[in-house]
């Protein structure tokens, strides 16, 4: 077997490598060499060309639901790589999902039914080891059009703002942005005045510089250095944006639960003694989690059909801790009826109905905690769009006699850490292999 590790950085250390190279290899085999590295914009080939640690963590979630999914089904998993492999965004996605989120359910003694093709109720049946089973809808729901609208903004302010700073040579810079609505197109404009005025304030004066209008407030200091101070020749910085929710952002995710719900309960079929119906959900990193929990709750409490048993609330993010270490978190939970509670308690406590499984990160019933701050004084944001943004460049002076050591890494979301090291006869940069963006693309 080839080395898959080779040049890839591996976060996971408590796993054999020649584990971890099985499922690199079940990626190679089911798509191809040659596919994976030609051609551009499928997720799979952008993480096969990636080598960084958030690339392989993904690349092992796909390459696991590959093995696990070949087990019970080969087929299946044939079929749904075909789709990834094709060219029609949507359904590329859909198939990723299904792989990776029936990847969770399959332990020993557990098989997949896919559900007939076009089936409008449900994706999949899945048989426990009881000879039980649950028809299983699958939904993925991405990034709304609002917070995508508003990545991009931000990514342009910040193009803006960079200018702004190297214009008026001011090397290390935090600026942070506070807005008090969903800004539209004018008041981006008004923002990036402003911003501008604030930067040459600063510029000139060299102190916590801030301003405040009806929509938004706004901030610029000094870029706080740690044991090395900034290296003269590059930019330092870090932007940060903070939004409320567009005003339609939850009512928009709840209609499709409310559309998903329906759609089960219309077309599936009323339960069996020996079968259940679950909707399987994966909600955008932006989304209220517990405000769908507490929906689907609702839900199943008022309502009076009985074709849709329970629903699952899934919800995956790349999280940083206050120790800078960064890992992907799967916040689960489970709505449902009590005849499902029954229905579990019936069957052997040895096989639970719902027992699922993931490689790699770690998983809560409680979603990701948003907060700004120090690391010791640290403010809960609550439900807002983030944006953050930068990068540190320390300038490190080589000792020949006990030598130089720093850092290079991830310091955040969107933040990292870079060095230049003052060797004799010049400066040697030194960059770190660190993802792109702190998004995951297949979950």
């Amino acid at each position: 077997m080839l080395d898959y590790l080779k040049n890839r950085l591996n976060p996971i250390r408590n796993v054999d490598p020649k584990q971890l190279n099985a499922m690199l290899c079940a990626i190679d085999n089911q798509f191809g060499e040659k596919w994976l590295k030609s051609g551009n914009g499928n997720p799979v080939r952008l993480l096969w060309r990636r080598k960084d640690p958030l690339a392989t963590n993904e690349l092992f979630l796909l390459g696991d639901a590959i093995l696990r999914g070949q087990a019970v089904n080969q087929k299946w998993v044939q079929e749904k790589v075909r789709i990834i492999k094709s060219g029609d965004s949507n359904n590329r996605q859909g198939a990723l999902f299904e792989l990776l989120a029936l990847s969770m359910f399959t332990r020993q003694g557990v098989k997949i039914m896919p559900a007939p093709k076009d089936n409008p109720g449900y994706d999949v049946t899945v048989i426990l080891p009881s000879e039980r089973n649950m028809r299983i809808s699958l939904k993925k729901y991405g990034l709304s059009a609002h917070y995508s609208s508003l990545k991009n903004k931000c990514a342009d302010v910040e193009n803006h703002i960079i200018t702004k700073l190297k214009e008026r040579a001011v090397n290390a810079a935090v600026i942070t942005v506070f807005t008090n609505k969903y800004l539209n197109g004018q008041d981006w404009t008004a923002l990036e005045k402003e911003l501008a005025t604030i930067i040459e304030k600063f510029a000139t004066s060299r102190r916590l510089t801030t301003t405040k209008s009806d929509n938004y407030e706004l901030s610029i200091n000094h870029l706080a250095e740690g044991k090395h101070p900034f290296s003269p020749e590059y930019l330092s910085y870090v932007v940060r944006f903070f939004s409320p929710y567009h005003q339609n952002e939850n009512k928009n995710l709840l209609d499709k639960f409310e559309d998903a719900f329906v759609n089960f309960e219309n077309n599936a079929g009323l339960p069996q003694p020996e079968c259940r119906g679950l909707v399987f959900i994966r909600i955008p990193e932006t989304a209220s989690f517990n405000l769908c929990k507490s929906w689907a709750d609702e839900y199943f409490r008022n309502s009076e059909k009985l074709g849709l048993d329970a629903a699952i609330i899934y919800q995956a993010s790349v999280v940083t801790t206050t120790e800078s270490k960064s890992g992907i978190q799967h916040s689960i939970a489970l709505a449902k009826r009590p005849e499902f509670d029954e229905w579990c308690q019936q069957r052997s406590a040895d096989a639970p109905a719902i027992s699922l499984q993931v490689l790699v990160g770690n998983c809560s019933s409680e979603p990701a905690y948003l907060s700004i701050g120090d690391g010791e004084n640290n403010i809960p944001l609550g439900e807002r769009y983030v944006y953050q943004s930068g990068c540190r460049v320390v300038n490190v002076t080589f000792d020949k006699n006990v030598g130089s050591i720093t850092t290079i890494r991830n310091l955040g979301p969107g933040i990292t850490c870079h060095a230049v090291i003052e060797v004799p006869g010049g400066k040697l940069p030194l960059q770190g292999n660190f993802p792109p963006t702190n998004y995951l693309l297949l979950l």
